[in-house]
């Protein structure tokens, strides 16, 4: 590997190795590093001062690399962090190279971490406090923490891996870009979700039994796994999506006041579906359940593909379903064709308000067939009945004129 050359501008910075208890002070602008260099003390990148990284420099220092407030330090290399090693950023720092974090890294209340290359929060890695953006891909499998003023804004992937651990104290969590958790996340008390959230770990918004901000999602939010959200979840944008094949805990309410909500999960909480939102369950095909109330104005599809369990959608509701207008469509898909006789219970609820106020529509259904919704314990029923036939108006002129002469029969025969 060949490294880059020093131009007339910049200075190596040195001793290389630094020893422990070594001090490199950078003041100025140009310091750079484009070696492979150890550092085992402290290098003190004071007031504007600027170190440019464009090689390796491993810090195993248990003195800590201190960067003073409006210093700078770019990685356009790798900079490792080592087990033992201390960052703490009175800055900026900026990687645009590879980081590598099995250390602590600090950051004060306003100051910031910014990744637009590679970041690897390793087991043993720590990054604290400060304000974090993320703009290329952090991996974390160590421990993220951000105490009251931090924030963490993802604008690119970020994936907590499992044992990976985030968590945010009292302030927004920003997702624009893709969050991908396998570990536990704690985000304090508001998330704001434009971007792609996939769960299959363990997420947890706001305080227990306090009503926090809770969850705003514009975007898409695919939940496998437990969520749990103490405030309000809000659905606001026509093309957002929140699915849920794990349990979501919500106790105050679930608003989605546009876009879809689908899935084959628990939702413990109440949930209300505004005028041009849906509620499909299943995912595609299953049983969605509520634990708590639903209050619908929009619209709600089932589909169907056979008679057993697992084939069509359901929905339980273990409280109050209460509608207000809107639509119900049940939809054959994958080529199953129903027959007079066929049925499916495909809505439960501990009571049912205002089913009359539904337009119902039906896809798929063959020739000769009609259907109708027959009232059972608890729900609804879906039957599948023959069409009754109803005779041509020819034949019906050819029968009432065979009446007619009948009677004029009657009237020769009595006379």
């Amino acid at each position: 590997m060949t490294l880059p050359s020093i131009t007339q501008a910049e200075y190596q910075i040195s001793p290389n190795p630094n020893p422990e208890n070594g001090i490199i002070s950078i003041s100025t602008s140009d310091a750079v590093n484009k070696e492979r260099f150890i550092n085992l003390g402290t290098i003190n990148i004071l007031s504007l001062g600027t170190l440019n990284n464009s090689g390796t420099l491993n810090n195993g220092g248990t003195d800590e690399e201190w960067f003073s407030s409006f210093a700078t330090i770019t990685n356009y290399g790798t900079l490792n962090n080592l087990y033992g090693g201390i960052v703490s950023n009175g800055g900026i720092l900026n990687n645009k190279g590879m980081l590598n974090n099995s250390g602590t890294i600090y950051n004060g209340t306003d100051n910031e971490l910014n990744n637009h290359g590679t970041l690897n929060n390793l087991y043993d890695g720590q990054l604290n406090l400060g304000i974090l953006n993320n703009k290329g891909v952090l991996n974390n499998s160590g421990t993220i923490h951000y105490d009251e003023g931090g924030q963490l804004n993802n604008y690119g992937t970020l994936n907590n891996l499992y044992g990976g651990i985030v968590s945010v104290r009292d302030n927004t969590t920003n997702n624009s870009g893709t969050l991908n958790n396998n570990g536990r996340m704690a985000l304090g008390s508001l998330l704001l979700n434009s971007g792609t959230l996939n769960n299959n770990g363990y997420i947890y918004v706001g305080w227990h039994y306090i009503e926090n901000e809770g969850i705003y999602n514009s975007g898409t939010l695919n939940n496998n796994s437990n969520l749990e959200i103490w405030g309000n979840y809000i659905q606001t944008c026509s093309n957002a999506r929140t699915t849920n094949n794990g349990t979501m805990l919500a106790p105050f309410h679930m608003y989605i006041n546009a876009g879809s909500l689908s899935g084959t999960g628990n939702t413990e909480g109440n949930v209300v579906i505004a005028n041009g939102a849906s509620l499909n369950p299943g995912d595609s095909l299953g049983t969605f359940t509520i634990i708590g109330t639903l209050v619908s104005g929009g619209d709600i599809y089932f589909e169907i593909s056979g008679l057993g369990n697992g084939e069509y959608d359901v929905l339980k509701i273990n409280g109050s379903a209460t509608f207000n207008g809107g639509n119900v469509e049940f939809d054959f898909i994958n080529g199953f064709h129903a027959k007079a006789g066929d049925y499916w219970n495909f809505l439960f609820a501990d009571s049912l308000i205002g089913w009359g106020t539904l337009n119902l529509a039906m896809n798929g259904l063959g020739s000769g067939l009609n259907w109708e919704i027959i009232d059972i314990t608890g729900g609804k029923q879906l039957l599948i009945t023959e069409s009754q036939s109803v005779p041509e108006p020819a034949t019906m002129l050819l029968f009432g004129l065979g009446l007619m002469g009948l009677a004029g029969f009657r009237r020769k025969f009595l006379a």
